[in-house]
């Protein structure tokens, strides 16, 4: 019996994309043969991340890299190397940091967000500014000081500088600029872009795109801050010792990252478009239904396909009722939700999902007409 049955836990086919909520991504048959083989023999962990990390920074022609306990993981430690440095004394002080430069400037956020708890966790005080829609140069430089460590924004986010001109600044006032790219992988090239537009560190999730294991994350940077990331991660005696990889997830991280890049880019997103298209002519004839295709993110993943569906001329309740009919079927069935309807990732879908998909949603459509008739 498969370990989901046993457990009772239900199997999802993920229209959603790569999201941690619903277990990031499938591995392929790769990393299995190296957790396999990497849970095989004992090994030194610090020689494990030191030369893992020489070959994937070798892989992307980037100065240094550090496979990490996911992005969120990463982010805590790209904080607390912006606080320590390599200073061994600092880096046993964390999260202690009074009188240190430890502010963290960050775009605003309408609620808590799990990425600032992160850097807080290590000793960071968070310092706000601009708004949830909109970040300005000026209002980055405005907020610098001497008691700024770090610069973080997330690549693409809303209305934000670029990585160049914000890179700039960074320089300017000599502190770090980390860059998340969590989600924004593909394409390939935010793997290191941003270092080439003067990030000091970029930080990507292990767990969505490439399709390594989910707890795992890569840190990519400059030699001195990627080296500080090591001093205050696992297995040192340090605030990121909670924070560790294993052996076997070091291992599968390298091989999904060969991989990943060893596939071509342009065959890749071809079949998500097709894939896409196919879906949209499927489901376009449907009375109740407004579809669309647009990408999945304009700036950071343009060119990368996703189909919006609106139902009943964005009737959030009309929404609402096929997403909870998706999501409560047999099979199980996850659609992306955002403020005006519904939308299907193709990046974790096969052609047969998608015939799946589009005929729930077809038949969701028929039914809530013959419910309305009478």
């Amino acid at each position: 019996m498969h370990i989901y049955d046993r457990l009772g836990v239900t199997r999802i086919v993920n229209a959603r994309g790569a999201v941690t909520k619903f277990g990031g991504s499938l591995m392929p048959p790769v990393a299995y043969t190296a957790i396999r083989e990497a849970g095989s023999a004992f090994v030194s962990i610090d020689d494990l991340l030191d030369r893992s990390g020489s070959h994937v920074a070798a892989l992307l022609g980037v100065p240094a890299a550090h496979i990490c306990s996911g992005a969120a993981g990463g982010l805590a430690l790209c904080a607390a190397a912006c606080l320590t440095g390599n200073h061994l004394e600092k880096i046993r002080s964390l999260p202690k940091t009074q009188g240190w430069a430890n502010e963290v400037i960050v775009q605003r956020r309408n609620e808590h967000h799990y990425i600032h708890q992160c850097m807080e966790s290590v000793g960071s005080k968070i310092v706000e500014v601009g708004d949830v829609d909109r970040l300005t140069f000026d209002q980055v430089g405005a907020a610098l000081s001497s008691r700024t460590a770090a610069i973080q924004v997330c690549l693409g986010g809303p209305s934000i500088p670029t990585v160049a001109s914000l890179a700039v600044l960074a320089k300017r006032a000599g502190v770090p600029l980390i860059v998340d790219a969590a989600s924004e992988v593909p394409p390939r090239q935010n793997l290191y872009q941003p270092l080439q537009d003067g990030a000091s560190l970029l930080v990507v999730s292990g767990g969505k795109g490439l399709r390594a294991p989910q707890n795992t994350g890569l840190i990519v940077g400059t030699s001195d801050l990627v080296r500080a990331c090591r001093a205050n991660g696992s297995p040192n005696d340090a605030i990121g010792r909670g924070m560790k990889v294993s052996k076997e997830d070091i291992c599968a991280f390298v091989v999904c990252l060969e991989e990943f890049l060893s596939v071509d880019e342009l065959d890749e997103v071809a079949t998500y478009w097709r894939r896409a298209t196919y879906l949209e002519h499927l489901l376009s004839s449907a009375a109740r239904l407004s579809v669309s295709i647009k990408s999945a993110h304009p700036v950071t993943r343009q060119g990368l396909p996703r189909v919006f569906l609106s139902v009943d001329s964005g009737s959030r309740s009309a929404s609402e009722s096929l997403f909870n009919s998706m999501l409560n079927g047999n099979p199980a069935i996850v659609l992306g939700q955002y403020d005006d309807g519904l939308y299907i990732d193709p990046l974790m879908l096969d052609d047969n999902h998608v015939a799946l998909i589009a005929t729930r949603i077809l038949s969701w459509v028929s039914a809530a007409a013959d419910q309305s008739l009478k």
